[in-house]
């Protein structure tokens, strides 16, 4: 073989390693690209979900005049 054909395939076999990384990552980037649409969506999810359980836990502490809640100041004069 020439010096000039050896050069010839290695260029080849670079570019198809090349080829061959350049498909990996664009896996890789697809992957990604899903895990993160995906976490997007729980935690919007869990968002609702936490909302729903804070709703949930005020609605009876609301609806109960004993209990009062920390940032409550009573007035300081009181109207007679």
């Amino acid at each position: 073989m020439t010096h000039r054909a050896t050069t010839h395939l290695h260029l080849l076999a670079k570019a198809r390693r090349a080829s061959v990384i350049k498909r990996e990552l664009q896996h890789r980037f697809a992957i990604l690209t899903a895990v993160g649409h995906n976490l997007r969506f729980a935690l919007a999810w869990l968002r609702f979900l936490l909302c729903f359980i804070l709703t949930a836990i005020r609605k009876p502490l609301a609806a109960d005049p004993k209990i009062k809640s920390a940032s409550y100041k009573p007035p300081l004069f009181f109207a007679s």
